[in-house]
């Protein structure tokens, strides 16, 4: 599933086909990336101040 992170890629996949309740998480995490994160990259964040 593009844009999911492994995380949620389990919790739908478990909500679909195993009936597993999804109960999304308290805390949401953003970081401005300047490349692509894949599967085997982790993508490259912004480095330098004042943008959060």
């Amino acid at each position: 599933m593009a844009g999911f992170t492994n995380y949620l890629e389990d919790k739908v996949i478990g909500h679909l086909f195993g009936g597993t309740a999804y109960t999304a998480p308290s805390t949401w995490y953003v970081g401005l990336l300047t490349a692509i994160p894949s599967d085997s990259a982790t993508g490259t964040e912004v480095s330098g101040g004042a943008y959060a």
